[in-house]
């Protein structure tokens, strides 16, 4: 065994770049979350297609999907729950929920969009897409 191995699972995701195209393909996680990932400090993250491997530049994705089961986890469905419809950069619209786990009188979709992160999780039947803040044009509630 290569003693600079290490062990990583790989995830599938979906994402959306901000020129409207998309592409598929896998990222590979040690013990973080795809959102630590997307919120972190680097500026590039790999992303593994079936040909090729893409370092993408996290200020130009738009979203980035993926199928629930593999990041789900409690407390990201703690607080208030409220639907709502995002339009973003080309049109496209995302709806789903978003739950609102913040201090006392800041549980609004106004809050929950103005935290300090970049990528927010919105909720749909077995997906979760990792919205990126800086592409909305509006939302609805």
């Amino acid at each position: 065994m290569n003693e600079r191995w290490i062990e990583k699972k790989q995830q599938v995701v979906e994402i959306a770049l901000s020129d409207g195209s998309g592409v598929e393909g896998e990222v590979f996680l040690l013990s973080e979350t795809l959102s630590d990932i997307l919120n972190g400090k680097n500026t590039f993250i790999p992303l593994k297609t079936t040909t090729e491997v893409l370092l993408l530049n996290l200020s130009q994705i738009v979203s980035v999907t993926i199928q629930s089961p593999w990041e789900q986890d409690e407390l990201l469905t703690l607080g208030n729950q409220y639907t709502t419809r995002l339009t973003m950069i080309h049109g496209r619209e995302l709806e789903g929920d978003i739950f609102a786990d913040l201090p006392e009188n800041f549980v609004r979709v106004k809050d929950f969009l103005n935290q300090p992160l970049s990528f927010l999780p919105l909720f749909q039947p077995g997906l979760i897409i990792y919205f990126n803040k800086k592409f909305i044009l509006s939302a609805q509630d």
